[in-house]
């Protein structure tokens, strides 16, 4: 039926698979306390770019200087369990998102605008003042809804205007 070399043969594979899922594989373990701050330090340094402090807004050469940023932010939380997560920067006129599949959606005027993104920006600009969210370590505020995790941060900027970072996260599950 089955010789002796079949067998030392299945035994061999059998145990190389054993030592490469239990040994080689290292599962990591995300600490929530350091994705949170990892956040935070994100939205600040973006906050601190000069053109973005001037402006109070990211304009499409600012993203160019800070798309590699971006992308490593959203492959980072992509690794630790937040898929399709999209960073969003706004202020009372304008608002841009930026996913997982690298596609950057700018919304001018977004009071007036009838996409969906848009539409998005509108209720969240309003959400804001009737339900801003719980205030995490670093003035990091998290909303949470039905399938979504808010996290974002406001920035003052000229006299009276605000400037918000956030990321739109989705869990696994």
């Amino acid at each position: 039926m089955f010789s002796i070399n079949t067998i030392y043969i299945f035994l061999f594979i059998l145990v190389f698979i054993i030592i490469f899922t239990t040994k080689l594989l290292e599962v990591k373990a995300y600490d929530g306390k350091k994705i949170l701050l990892d956040c935070s330090f994100f939205f600040d340094r973006v906050s601190e770019d000069s053109d973005v402090k001037k402006t109070c807004a990211i304009s499409e050469e600012d993203f160019g200087k800070l798309r590699l940023q971006f992308e490593k932010f959203l492959n980072y939380l992509n690794n630790v369990g937040f898929i399709k997560s999209r960073i969003f920067v706004m202020n009372k006129d304008k608002c841009f998102f930026y996913g997982t599949d690298y596609y950057l959606k700018i919304c001018r005027d977004y009071n007036k605008s009838k996409d969906k993104d848009c539409l998005l920006c509108q209720k969240f600009w309003k959400s804001i003042r009737e339900d801003p969210g719980v205030i995490l370590t670093n003035n990091l505020i998290k909303k949470e809804s039905r399938k979504d995790i808010i996290l974002y941060k406001t920035y003052d900027c000229k006299k009276d205007d605000t400037f918000i970072i956030g990321v739109i996260c989705q869990d696994k599950f």
